[in-house]
């Protein structure tokens, strides 16, 4: 497994993790019909504009030069957020997500930044992961994904 930063040519690898991990993640969070409605090429539509913003730095994990995971920050000077972190699920349990995770941070420690915070829906098994990588909850909304109110719970992590 390697990680690195992402470039243009990780486009439709990111892709397709992101929606896969959409359908296999919020499996019975989120409404089906939702899920099911969820296509790649709306994932490469999205990530054609975020792959060049300078406002984000994204790590990809490849395994045999194809992408099984990735982690997205949005940099600002105030607010650092870990927008997202996807692996396959046949990768999972393997330690990856720590490992990008622990790059993550590194990368913000290096531009001399202290925190960053991190969305995440209640539900989400997710949530186990970020309080046992340090995180710790500030706050709690309702958001609206397709035509369904869920929970979203915020966390900071500093480093």
């Amino acid at each position: 497994m390697i990680i690195r930063q992402a470039n243009i040519n990780d486009i439709l690898g990111i892709a397709s993790v992101h929606n896969e991990s959409w359908k296999t993640t919020y499996k019975g969070i989120v409404d089906q019909v939702y899920l099911d409605g969820l296509k790649i090429n709306d994932w490469i539509k999205s990530w054609e504009n975020k792959i060049n913003d300078k406002s984000m730095y994204i790590l990809v994990v490849t395994n045999n030069d194809e992408v099984v995971g990735f982690m997205r920050i949005e940099i600002n000077q105030e607010i650092n957020k870990i927008a997202s972190i996807y692996i396959l699920k046949q990768y999972q349990g393997l330690g990856i997500g720590t490992e990008i995770f622990s790059k993550g941070l590194e990368y913000l420690r290096d531009k001399n930044m202290n925190s960053a915070y991190i969305d995440v829906l209640k539900e989400n098994v997710a949530t186990e992961f970020y309080k046992k990588q340090g995180a710790k909850k500030v706050s709690c909304k309702e958001i609206v994904i397709g035509n369904q109110r869920l929970e979203q719970e915020t966390y900071v992590i500093n480093f």
